[in-house]
């Protein structure tokens, strides 16, 4: 492997940076035992970088603007995105929690609409929604944890023992809760595609696998 010769999108892909093909967080560095750059570029030569566009997977609930979407309705009259109000869907009022809540029967079936429309194409053109052309629907939580704090969903956290490798930030605390909900996702769009597919991250809170199920 020739030292100047990089990946197109190597930030996006886990295994290295778009200007210095390099691991740059602890945990990357961690999962590949230390790498060097060039090593790096090799691994993701050999898997085929760059085939699908799994890019857009990443923390994808922000832009479908929940919130904007399905929050109460705007104090100014003027509707904009919003279409229905759903606050099942969301934490308790006063929650610092920043994610939806991934217990709720109703979000499980927004998002396999979304999903469905956005396999129609019903969804080019919104102002929300995943890059177009994707080879599955994303979602993926929201970054930096803040995971609801309702009794339904407080009640499927399972606590793990915190690794001790250091640099490995993950846990499997919310791993029942979110799989869980994504599940639900999936079979929902089974039934009106069930040539589709669901893409998502194990990252953060959800990284190890869910205990109760497989």
């Amino acid at each position: 492997v020739r030292k100047d010769t990089r990946v197109a999108g190597g930030a996006t892909n886990g295994l290295c940076s778009d200007t210095d093909g390099h691991l740059y967080w602890p945990i990357q560095r961690i999962l590949y035992n230390e790498p060097s750059g060039d090593e790096v570029l090799l691994f993701a030569r050999r898997i085929g970088t760059g085939g699908k566009k799994w890019q857009s997977v990443n923390h994808s609930l922000e832009p479908m603007r929940l919130r904007e979407r399905f929050g109460p309705p705007p104090a100014d009259g003027q509707p904009g995105i919003h279409e229905s109000h759903e606050p099942d869907i969301f934490p308790p009022e006063g929650s610092p929690s920043h994610q939806p809540c991934f217990s709720s029967e109703r979000l499980a079936e927004i998002m396999a609409k979304d999903a469905a429309d956005y396999f129609d194409g019903k969804l080019e053109g919104k102002p929300y929604g995943p890059a177009p052309g994707l080879d599955a629907y994303p979602i993926v939580p929201n970054d930096a944890y803040g995971f609801c704090t309702c009794e339904r969903c407080t009640s499927s956290y399972k606590a793990y023992a915190q690794p001790s490798t250091p640099g490995a930030f993950g846990s499997g605390d919310y791993s029942d809760n979110f799989f869980g909900f994504l599940n639900r996702v999936a079979k929902k769009l089974a039934q009106t595609h069930p040539d589709k597919h669901i893409a998502t991250l194990a990252y953060e809170g959800y990284f190890w696998p869910p205990k109760n199920f497989k």
